[in-house]
């Protein structure tokens, strides 16, 4: 069977993933805002989408691992999404029930969303060798950058300089919902084009299989320690999601041209260091290039609270320039984070397992944002109660990273599946042996 297109098409896949995500999520807060969205329902935009993802992960991943391929829960799931993403589309025309009814089904749309990536990951993992993974992975992680940098400037300039009106505003809008769900259709197209991922081996669904991947990966020390480190950092960093958009727009004046500048620098700088950190995997692991990516994220909320402080007329270009940092490092996170999770879950129930995994950051990212938009509205809902609460973030974002730098020292003995070595680096052991970080 031939799999030398498969790089490629894996790329390209990532490409019209990106193209869908951008036009529908891009933005999506800001179409809510247009639409008249309290602070209220904007928290409610980043919290409440992970609960639909938690009611289908598990259910999603024990029928994935039945099929023969798992290429086929991809489709299911793209389509699912297409359609999710249209209803979302045809919002504004529900009259008062627009608003509520937008974050209802864009909420439900992570139910297809949190399944794809499940089963993504795991089919990912079924045509790609360990010792190949990260240069597939970058190479489809540099196009989706670059793709998201394209999308998102030209759908913000053209959010902000065409339409006259709010109304001419949200119809475009509706228009590059439009256009995602055509586009999922190719996407749908390029994975059926991907060779390989046949299984003889067909899981069997049920509680019993749902208990089995459970006591495997409680008995794995290296699973719970990774997971355990993971859920610390997910609370640090879910919990400023929607504080992010509130400060642009509420204390630095961003409109969408401005927010799709700032989305375009990340994106150009995520994707020309993308390649330099594939290769730092390559020589050094992956393990130290997540506690160098995790401390690059740790400057986020740190940087938007000196940018409240700035002078009003170079608060945006000041909350430009230092997103910098915050570009040169996020591909080291992205790459080696994902790698992290594949080295220690095992191949056993390996689609149900990252459904576990995923469920655990589903829940946080239910309670994070929440807490968050709680803290900030308790504190005063004003820039002094911005302020602590991305310090808060900060704070917990560098006790993650030093967590992560210690379970990289203790592991510096066994093997890093990310290293390029005369052999593929094997997972970690799932018992008692091995260091617990």
């Amino acid at each position: 069977m031939d799999r030398s297109r498969n790089p490629s098409l894996l790329a390209w896949e990532g490409l019209a993933a990106a193209v869908v995500a951008n036009l529908a999520t891009a933005f999506a807060s800001m179409f809510a805002v247009r639409m008249g969205a309290t602070d209220f329902q904007i928290g409610l935009l980043n919290s409440l989408p992970p609960v639909f993802g938690l009611m289908v992960l598990i259910p999603g991943a024990l029928a994935t691992d039945r099929m023969q391929n798992k290429r086929r829960m991809v489709e299911i799931s793209i389509l699912a999404l297409a359609f999710c993403y249209l209803a979302v589309g045809l919002t504004p025309f529900l009259g008062e029930a627009r608003i509520w009814a937008m974050v209802a089904l864009f909420a439900l749309s992570n139910a297809p969303l949190a399944l794809y990536s499940t089963s993504w990951q795991a089919y990912f993992s079924d045509v790609v060798a360990p010792d190949l993974r990260n240069s597939y992975y970058a190479r489809r992680t540099k196009l989706t950058f670059l793709t998201g940098a394209v999308v998102v400037l030209a759908t913000g300039l053209l959010l902000a300089y065409l339409p006259r009106t709010d109304g001419d505003r949200i119809h475009l809008y509706q228009l590059f919902f439009a256009i995602a769900f055509v586009v999922s259709f190719l996407q749908i197209q390029l994975i059926r084009k991907v060779r390989g991922g046949d299984s003889r081996a067909v899981g069997t669904a049920g509680l019993h299989r749902f208990g089995t991947a459970m006591r495997g990966l409680l008995r794995s020390r290296p699973f719970l320690a990774f997971a355990a480190l993971s859920l610390l950092f997910y609370v640090s960093w879910q919990m400023a999601w929607p504080l992010f958009f509130l400060t642009q727009v509420r204390y630095l004046g961003a409109d969408e041209a401005w927010m799709s500048w700032l989305a375009v620098l990340t994106s150009l700088l995520n994707m020309s260091t993308t390649g330099y950190w594939s290769r730092f995997v390559d020589r050094h692991g992956i393990r130290p290039t997540l506690v160098i990516g995790i401390l690059g994220v740790a400057s986020t909320p740190f940087i938007y609270l000196a940018s409240m402080y700035l002078p009003s007329g170079i608060a945006l270009p000041g909350l430009f320039a230092m997103t910098t940092l915050i570009g040169l490092t996020f591909p080291a996170f992205q790459l080696a984070l994902f790698q992290c999770l594949l080295e220690v879950v095992g191949e056993e129930d390996k689609t149900l397992r990252i459904a576990i995994f995923s469920s655990m950051t589903l829940v946080s990212n239910i309670l994070a944002p929440l807490f968050g938009v709680w803290m900030y509205t308790t504190l005063g809902a004003d820039r002094e109660a911005m302020a602590m609460t991305m310090g808060l973030s900060t704070l917990l974002r560098l006790v993650a990273a030093a967590a992560f730098a210690i379970r990289w020292h203790r592991l510096k003995g066994t093997p890093d599946a990310g290293r390029r070595l005369a052999e593929p680096a094997p997972l970690l052991p799932e018992k008692e042996e091995g260091p617990v970080v």
